[in-house]
């Protein structure tokens, strides 16, 4: 696991594979999504954490 702290926006663009869509972000804070989120500096397990309470849909991706 990574011990470095980045936003939750940022660790999702390294993590999630193409076509995961967080739909409720339950382990963030819903009162300050934007702070929660976007700016609030986590490390990789946090972030881990916090995705096992959201629901994440997989959207197959397109055939070319």
């Amino acid at each position: 696991m990574s011990r470095a702290f980045k936003t939750s926006e940022h660790w999702a663009n390294l993590l999630l594979t193409p076509g995961q869509i967080i739909l409720d972000p339950d382990g963030w804070d819903r009162q300050n999504f934007q702070f929660s989120f976007f700016e609030e500096r986590i490390n990789e397990e946090e972030f881990n954490r916090r995705m096992m309470f959201s629901t994440v849909m997989l959207v197959p991706l397109e055939k070319k």
